[in-house]
């Protein structure tokens, strides 16, 4: 029998209750300002949540820096039959290493297939030699990612990060991707064309590469590796406000166009 979801949006009512039979669970604190202090609690509290197999976690705008992460991340691995995640931290003050302590945590939830990170304008720098772990290390069960880091420093190093690890994701069926304002130039758009022309399965796509400064060869390969995908049905890509000429943009939609086997298709040049 599947478990009607329980919702919380109180802390301690959450830490008072009788959790231990949970499996679907909502916990919506956004902008409560629990500092890491009250993130540690939370962590402490979903430890106990031995039958979780869908959570979904709103914790917006709560001051959250890396030490906050790391009492997070303790309790997420332990989490074993967790499958369905949802866990948005944007606008926190979260840095590279607090991402680095999340993804570690990810890697052991080993069953996890479904994963909605949003990790959206925090202080995230990513260097490649300080930061250079995937956020996947055994993926094979991921089948549905969707991502949202847009307003961080991610750029090129960052880029190059995350396409090697979609790229070691074989079963990855749905992906979605929100990257605007993250810094993206030619080298980071190439890596990540390459990267999801070797993901073999996948059949949506939406990708939001708004305001950085790809150009017209970058956008290009982007597209060309794209059309590559040979499952792809759905496709949403937007390249707005980069350093695409509307003189090239007809060569880019030439490039979309190619696959015919996608059914359903929106461009944003």
């Amino acid at each position: 029998m599947i478990q009607k979801k329980k919702y919380y949006n109180c802390l301690i009512d959450f830490i008072k209750s009788d959790f231990q039979s949970l499996e679907n669970l909502q916990i919506n604190l956004q902008s409560h300002y629990l500092y890491d202090e009250g993130i540690r609690q939370l962590g402490s509290a979903l430890t106990n949540c031995y039958m979780l197999t869908n959570l979904t976690l709103f914790l917006k705008q709560n001051e959250i820096s890396d030490n906050g992460i790391l009492s997070l991340g303790s309790a997420l691995m332990k989490l074993h039959n967790i499958s369905v995640l949802a866990l948005d931290l944007g606008d926190n003050k979260i840095e590279a290493k607090g991402i680095q302590i999340l993804c570690f945590a990810l890697n052991k939830c080993a069953n996890l297939s479904n994963l909605k990170l949003d990790i959206y304008n925090n202080n995230i720098q990513v260097k490649i030699n300080t930061t250079n772990d995937p956020i996947f290390q055994k993926p094979t069960n991921i089948q549905k990612l969707t991502l949202d880091m847009h307003n961080n420093s991610i750029g090129n190093d960052g880029l190059l990060i995350l396409s090697s690890a979609l790229s070691q994701c074989p079963n990855l069926l749905i992906l979605a991707l929100d990257l605007h304002k993250t810094g993206i130039q030619e080298k980071g758009a190439l890596e990540l064309g390459s990267a999801l022309k070797k993901s073999n399965q996948l059949s949506t796509l939406t990708l939001d590469l708004r305001s950085n400064t790809i150009e017209i060869y970058g956008g290009i390969n982007l597209a060309a590796d794209i059309a590559s995908c040979k499952k792809l049905t759905i496709l949403a890509l937007n390249l707005k406000y980069n350093s695409i000429q509307k003189m090239h943009q007809f060569k880019l939609q030439r490039k979309c166009f190619k696959s015919k086997r996608v059914v359903k298709m929106q461009l944003f040049l």
